[in-house]
């Protein structure tokens, strides 16, 4: 009798386990369905040519969410194969790279940076600044975050030397060490000093030591590696009718600071490999923990989209409650990496479009595995630039249109009357001297302007939509046709009306 009551409760039991495991695998199976339809919600409002979406949750298997395409026009879908560029997500393995020869004992992070590379020198208001391994690594430079601006493209073995060297020419905007201060140009100054270090270049330290270490097999270091890589996502830029195939050039000098490439696979073993350290586990790597540990030196930090306030350790923001995250941008590509280790999960994004919906993403599905509503993504700095430009172009298009009729109509009427140039210019010399100078200075002051910002043409030309580059153009050209028929009107003799 009793052995049946036992068997009884064994069998109640089991049955509560069980339902309890299929509810559980139900309410999981509901929140992968809400993530999925988000993501495509998010693919389909912000028009993504392609995106990959890596969540890994504690001891559990990651979860995929793959949508879009890898390659457009030849309509390539998007795969946990597909290698998408990091952008400044590569700062956390750059630093993972350091913080390695911290412990092999070649580098020590209060050493200044002289002593590794000797002509290294930087200035606030005339004065040189002790700059220390650190401060390179917790972004305390002082450095202007514009001198992304002077990385060039390059392709060159000493690329990392010039951009380095370019920067020297340059003072801070602050003193060194008191500052958080982003500047991207930071973490190429610590590549160039891992190859002042170890005797190799940049990618061969990454990909021959630091990436196999961490089993990443299909992680590698160098944009110039893409070309050869039938993985490799094409890039996008945002054009008037939609996604536009881009090829950006190669900035060698970034590499340390933007050009990482990674698979999905590889994302998901990243974001596992952070979720341990997050979650101070006894598995995590010693390395791995210390690169997420912040600099205290200096007061945290709060700016938008973040409601909270952050401070940085080495290629992290690192926030209260035990979150890390960081987001990734490059001309045609963006990342964003959220690990909570409070809530035991991680989610990684890629996308082959530089874009804020990354971001975006990557919050509502950490919103989504917390039960609550997903975010809004912010606004798409690059879908509200294009709606200005198709207007921009409408307008501009019409008064061209409008304003060469006029030019050529006086130009004809001066030539068949027969007035004399010369006659006229020498009577208005005054008013014609004032517009050739405003004509002038519609040319040279906004090069001038973007000369002293340290962004070229060049710069804003990768960075930008296409479309927006040509607005530009069309501004300048009707600003100079303006001033033409300014002038031409003044030719007239007075009194004269056009027939």
């Amino acid at each position: 009798m009793r052995t049946n009551k036992i068997y009884k409760i064994l069998v109640i039991l089991c049955s509560l386990l069980c339902l309890s495991n299929h509810v559980e695998t139900n309410a999981m199976s509901s929140i992968n369905e809400d993530m999925e339809q988000y993501v495509e919600s998010m693919v389909e409002e912000g028009n993504l040519p392609g995106v990959f979406v890596a969540i890994v949750k504690d001891d559990a298997p990651p979860i995929f969410i793959m949508k879009g395409y890898q390659d457009i026009k030849n309509g390539v879908l998007v795969t946990e194969n597909t290698r998408f560029e990091m952008g400044s997500n590569s700062k956390a393995y750059t630093g993972l790279g350091l913080l390695y020869l911290v412990k092999q004992e070649k580098i020590k992070l209060d050493d200044p940076v002289k002593k590794y590379i000797p002509w290294f020198e930087l200035y606030y208001r005339g004065e040189e600044q002790e700059i220390l391994v650190k401060d390179l690594l917790y972004q305390t430079t002082g450095v202007n975050p514009s001198t992304i601006g002077l990385i060039l493209p390059d392709n060159n073995d000493d690329a990392l030397f010039t951009t380095v060297e370019e920067l020297t020419e340059h003072e801070t905007i602050f003193k060194a060490g008191e500052h958080f201060l982003y500047a991207t140009i930071n973490y190429d100054c610590i590549g160039l000093l891992i190859e002042e270090v170890t005797g190799k270049s940049f990618e061969e330290f990454m990909n021959e030591t630091i990436l196999p270490k961490y089993g990443l097999k299909n992680t590698y270091a160098g944009k110039q590696a893409i070309g050869k890589d039938r993985f490799a996502a094409t890039g996008y830029k945002l054009g008037l009718l939609g996604n536009v195939e881009n090829q950006a050039p190669i900035y060698r000098g970034n590499t340390p600071a933007g050009y990482i490439v990674t698979d999905g696979c590889d994302l998901a073993k990243w974001l596992e490999l952070q979720l341990e350290a997050v979650m101070k586990k006894d598995t995590c790597d010693e390395i791995i923990a210390k690169s997420q540990i912040p600099d205290t030196r200096v007061e945290p930090l709060q700016v938008e989209p973040y409601s909270e306030a952050f401070q940085y350790s080495a290629g992290w923001l690192v926030f209260e409650d035990e979150v890390i995250s960081h987001g990734g941008n490059n001309p045609d590509f963006s990342s964003y990496l959220l690990i909570d280790g409070k809530h035991g999960y991680a989610v990684g994004v890629l996308c082959n479009r530089d874009t804020s919906y990354a971001y975006g993403i990557a919050k509502g599905i950490s919103d989504i595995l917390q039960g609550k509503p997903p975010s809004k993504a912010p606004t798409d700095i690059f879908i509200a630039i294009i709606a200005i430009v198709k207007i921009g172009l409408i307008v501009i298009n019409a008064l061209l249109a409008w304003m060469g009729t006029m030019l050529i109509r006086k130009y004809t009427y001066i030539r068949r009357n027969r007035y004399s140039f010369i006659t006229s210019v020498n009577k208005n010399k005054k008013k014609i001297i004032v517009y050739v100078g405003i004509t002038i200075m519609i040319l040279v002051i906004p090069a001038i302007l973007i000369w002293k910002s340290m962004y070229s043409l060049e710069f804003l030309s990768v960075w930008a939509p296409e479309c927006f580059m040509i607005l530009l153009e069309e501004l300048v050209l009707l600003l100079i046709i303006a001033m033409l028929n300014k002038m031409l009107h003044v030719l007239l003799p007075k009194g004269e009306v056009l027939r």
